[in-house]
């Protein structure tokens, strides 16, 4: 069974989601609960209770959101497809304070005419901050989208030393 909570970070209140022992979403400010559904792809008759996360994983998110201490990698688990798995990885090498394009994700996963189909996995991760879309620009300059809004990305860029 798939659990719910509402974190404070930045920006606002976050959505966690998590089974017994893992966080398997985390909603950004101002999205709604529908929208785990449509991103971990979930028929609508899964139930999610609005309650019962494990203690231990709220702390654990709750730092990573606030202080960015990284998330153990026990604590979560992405839900996705392979090709998906493949672009999330390539983000999570992208080093704090820096960012790449999405060719240059395209190129890291050696798929260089995939740019759409990489900005699209971006756009659906489930666990932002733990696979840091964030770090992800567009090639013509500034922040670009944002799931959680360019504002919220350009402070958590700003928080990793990404822009000034």
């Amino acid at each position: 069974m798939l659990r719910s909570t509402v974190i404070n970070g930045p920006r606002g209140r976050w959505i966690l989601v998590a089974d017994n022992q893992q966080v398997v979403y985390l909603g950004f400010p101002g999205e709604r609960p529908d929208d785990v559904y449509k991103l971990l792809r979930l028929p609508k008759d899964v139930a999610i209770a609005d309650h019962g996360v494990p203690p231990t994983l709220v702390r654990a998110v709750t730092l990573m959101l606030n202080k960015a201490v990284p998330l153990p990698a026990r604590d979560y688990q992405l839900r996705g497809t392979d090709f998906q798995h493949r672009v999330w990885a390539a983000l999570r090498a992208i080093p704090r304070g820096q960012t790449r394009t999405y060719t240059d994700i395209a190129r890291a996963i050696e798929q260089p005419t995939a740019v759409r189909a990489v900005a699209h996995a971006v756009a659906t991760n489930p666990l932002p901050l733990v696979v840091p879309c964030h770090r992800v620009v567009p090639a013509a300059g500034g922040v670009g989208q944002y799931r959680g809004g360019s504002k919220l990305k350009a402070f958590l860029l700003s928080r990793e030393g990404s822009i000034r």
